[in-house]
């Protein structure tokens, strides 16, 4: 079976996932920021972190999803998450997510990172449809859809959750080539 890839642009590096970088997680998960936006139920525990980097191994083992660290390609920090989701069968129909540590906002990391997902995602894996989704209201989010070729199909009614509340979800399309 092949192993994930690392991928980079020479700025940033979507890596996999390894057993160290489990503080890492644990750390900016601890976000409000991060919190927020992905609606994470805290606490969240070191335990927590490790156990999710052991089952994002086998999720690709099993091809249910592709989970990678986002580094900074010059010195290897850690700058946050990023993963293709498999949203319908045999990664047909994929979604992108992500999340970016406090480190890498406002530098271009969630654009470049999704770009570099997107590149990927189309030789490799071919789906269908590629969907990117996010709570209305998270400007940033809706900057990196939009810069990465994304058009809004459709705003759910009470399809996500912000700050303990139910609220609008926003869900994009990747216009694939013919």
């Amino acid at each position: 079976m092949q192993a994930l890839p690392t991928l980079t642009d020479g700025m940033i590096v979507l890596r996999p996932w390894v057993d160290d970088d489990a503080d890492d997680l644990f750390r900016e998960i601890q976000d409000p920021e991060v919190v927020r936006w992905l609606n994470i139920d805290m606490p969240y525990t070191l335990d927590d972190a490790a156990g999710f980097i052991a089952q994002v191994v086998e999720r690709w083992e099993q091809r249910a999803g592709a989970h990678f660290v986002v580094a900074d390609a010059g010195d290897g920090r850690f700058l946050g998450y990023l993963g293709v989701l498999d949203a319908g069968k045999s990664m047909k129909v994929v979604e992108i997510v992500y999340w970016v540590a406090a480190a890498g906002r406002r530098r271009g990391v969630a654009r470049r990172a999704v770009a570099l997902a997107l590149e990927w995602v189309l030789l490799e894996l071919a789906p269908e449809r590629i969907e990117l989704a996010m709570v209305d209201g998270n400007e940033a989010a809706i900057r990196v859809a939009e810069a990465n070729g994304f058009q809004l199909r459709e705003i759910v009614s009470g399809g996500a959750t912000l700050d303990g509340r139910p609220a609008d979800k926003r869900i994009y399309d990747f216009s694939l080539p013919n």
